[in-house]
């Protein structure tokens, strides 16, 4: 995938989604929650505006790159500028080889319900979001 690709599928995402990290409760330690926790987290971020957490905790590395490395907490401040009341339903986790897929309806307030997956890699100890809107 061309990195503007990748960047503009983030971006048009994060106008969906909702973010977030300190709400990781690894209440089990399978792999399908924590998936389920990165997603939360996700949530979690995106509802309190602490969008360098989002890059450094929630977003791989390459994600973080494609949201331009130093420049990612603005880059996702930017996406996520409008967004309201943003929640996110997990519909179903698929855990395979080191990779996770989670099928998400995102919604957030004066938007239609959207379904979407997100794409995560295990990287540094953790599921880590790879790619939004796959």
């Amino acid at each position: 995938m061309r990195a503007t690709s990748a960047v503009a599928a983030v971006c048009s995402t994060l106008v969906l989604v909702a973010c977030g990290t300190n709400a990781r409760q690894q209440h089990s330690h399978g792999p399908a929650q924590q998936v389920a926790d990165t997603v939360a987290a996700l949530e979690h971020d995106l509802h309190t505006r602490n969008y360098a957490d989002i890059c450094e905790q929630v977003f791989s590395r390459d994600a973080r790159t494609q949201a331009g490395t130093g420049s990612c907490p603005d880059f996702v401040r930017r996406g996520a500028a409008h967004l309201r009341g943003e929640r996110i339903r997990i519909r179903s986790i698929i855990v395979r080889n080191g990779a996770a897929s989670v099928e998400v309806t995102t919604t957030a307030r004066s938007q239609a319900p959207v379904r979407d997956t997100i794409q995560l890699v295990f990287e540094n100890g953790g599921y880590r979001i790879n790619a939004l809107g796959q």
